[in-house]
């Protein structure tokens, strides 16, 4: 069972980082534990790619699980 899901910073009210992750829970910690006491954290996505996010700039975060995604016709 997959734990991955979207998870979407905004860093300084203009600009939006979204990834796509393997493990929610895991990004979800990390961006908890940065904003509690680190200065800068690292976040994989699902295609291995590592992203820099200076904790300080983030204005807000979205998640979004697997179960999250809405299924249908468009």
């Amino acid at each position: 069972m997959s734990n991955g899901g979207k998870i979407r910073v905004g860093i300084d009210g203009a600009r939006e980082l979204e990834l796509d992750v393997e493990d929610i829970d895991e990004a979800v910690a990390t961006l908890e534990k940065g904003i509690v006491g680190e200065t800068f954290i690292w976040l994989t996505d699902r295609q291995g790619t590592r992203h820099g996010i200076v904790t300080e700039r983030i204005a807000f975060l979205e998640v979004a699980g697997a179960s999250d995604r809405a299924v249908g016709f468009g």
